[in-house]
């Protein structure tokens, strides 16, 4: 295996760290044939399992639509949760200065997208102790929301980065794609089931298989969709590709350092990240630094190579038309 150090890495720029990566062969038979293969499985059996579950993830979408902003962080957190104020920044002691700068900014950042996005209704912003949630965003009733952050976010990424972050969250906000998801995934699950009840018993078998993989392919591809008009959206709201090309570069650099390079080298990008998780990010990332079994956003490469040649359309407020 051919290694990689920090030196190499840091150095490229954004179009040399995507070129590089993608002509990067696969290391192995298993990862060029098997792993697409069992992948393909894997959404086939998903799809089945979802005709179960695709009914319960729309109800738990409209639920979401009732609730708190503190019961919406308490479904990605089960520690403490602060919903976090500017004053409550002023008047806190629990926070380093630096925090209390990021949350600031954060909070700064969320008002001033949300002018530019024409975003109606209140936006709480709520701190959970770092655990699954890095940051995400979701409807806690028709005219609130809540964006869920954590502190290694604040810490991992810069401020033009986490302004792009924010404004794709924002962006699922705005439309409500945590509750429109789950029920283009029920409406396809009940497609799916009606038709397969329509089949002869005696080829229902390989047909449920069939269909289940072709309506699991269909969900994804809606999905990722959903995420890249995401994407788009928040480079337009911004007016500029830049933060989202630093941010995907950065991302690429470091998943392809996990696959490729040394621990010691990892922890000179990186040196918050543990052996566990250098181990576990060697195993989940395939040669080009790509997420291995991703269904939810295109592959890091691509939403690089978009974020390069997108040109945001909307000009910015007093500029030269």
């Amino acid at each position: 295996m051919q290694s990689v150090t920090f030196d190499e890495i840091s150095r490229l720029t954004p179009s040399q760290m995507l070129d590089k990566a993608e002509a990067t062969p696969p290391r192995d038979t298993h990862e060029r044939i098997v792993l697409p293969i069992i992948q393909e499985v894997g959404y086939a059996l998903g799809s089945l399992i979802a005709v179960f579950t695709r009914p319960i993830n729309a109800v738990c979408g409209l639920k979401s639509l009732c609730q708190t902003g503190l019961e919406t962080a308490q479904r990605f957190s089960k520690k403490n949760v602060v919903h976090v104020t500017k004053e409550m920044i002023a008047s806190s002691s629990n926070f380093s200065s630096e925090l209390q700068l990021k949350l600031l900014s954060v909070l700064y950042k969320i008002e001033n997208l949300q002018k530019k996005m024409g975003l109606n209704g209140n936006i709480d912003c709520l701190l959970v102790e770092d655990g699954h949630a890095q940051l995400c965003g979701a409807p806690s009733s028709f005219r609130s929301f809540s964006v869920v952050i954590s502190p290694s976010f604040l810490k991992k990424h810069s401020h033009e980065e986490m302004e792009f972050i924010l404004a794709h969250e924002l962006s699922h906000l705005k439309h409500y794609d945590s509750f429109r998801i789950p029920c283009f995934d029920m409406c396809v699950c009940l497609v799916q089931i009606a038709f397969i009840a329509c089949l002869p018993l005696m080829i229902s078998l390989p047909s449920i298989v069939l269909v289940s993989a072709l309506a699991g392919r269909i969900s994804i591809v809606w999905g990722k969709a959903v995420e890249r008009r995401s994407d788009y959206e928040a480079m337009t709201t911004l007016n500029s590709t830049q933060s989202a090309v630093n941010y995907f570069s950065n991302k690429l650099k470091r998943h392809y350092m996990l696959k490729h390079a040394s621990f010691d080298e990892v922890r000179k990008l990186d040196p918050s990240i543990s052996f566990d998780e250098y181990i576990a990010g060697n195993i989940n990332f395939n040669s080009k630094g790509d997420a291995l079994g991703n269904h939810t956003h295109d592959a890091t490469t691509e939403r690089l190579a978009q974020a390069l040649s997108f040109k945001p359309q909307r000009v910015a407020l007093g500029a030269a038309v």
